[in-house]
């Protein structure tokens, strides 16, 4: 792999940390390579690279990478939260589950008319048909300016 670049030093942290990318980038888009080698521009080698050999499973158990995590297990079991008795559900004379509902409050606040919120003059106030409708409102401004002004 030719990089290009100029100088740097072999030692210093950024060029081996560009080796380091460069390097795992190439072993991802190329699976079967083994070793890169990472060159400046002018063919000077700025570093190697091997890629890593798979850690062998142990003989006769799951790849540790495979197996379960301990908190999070593959197989769902309900949570005391959700345990029902199921045979309690067919029992005529049980009682049925306590079910908690929630409702949440969709209703929409009201807001005060648009009129109302903005220092109008009487002449402008006067012509509004609907106070809550803005066109309305810029319309008559701009009546009661070109009035003053005519």
């Amino acid at each position: 792999m030719v990089v290009d670049t100029e100088g740097g030093d072999p030692d210093s942290p950024e060029v081996q940390r560009l080796v380091r990318e460069v390097a795992a980038r190439t072993f991802d888009s190329m699976p079967k390579l083994e070793r890169v080698e990472v060159r400046a521009r002018s063919g000077r080698l700025l570093g190697t690279s091997q890629r890593p050999a798979p850690v062998p499973a142990p003989l006769g158990r799951l790849d540790p990478l495979l197996a379960p995590f301990p908190s999070h297990p593959l197989e769902r079991r309900p949570l005391p939260s959700e345990h029902v008795d199921v045979a309690s559900l067919m029992d005529p004379r049980a009682a049925p589950p306590q079910i908690k509902q929630v409702f949440e409050d969709t209703s929409v606040p009201e807001r005060p008319v648009l009129a109302k919120l903005l220092d109008l003059p009487s002449q402008v106030r006067s012509r509004l048909r609907n106070p809550d409708d803005p066109v309305e409102i810029v319309g008559a401004l701009v009546g009661a300016a070109a009035y003053r002004c005519g």
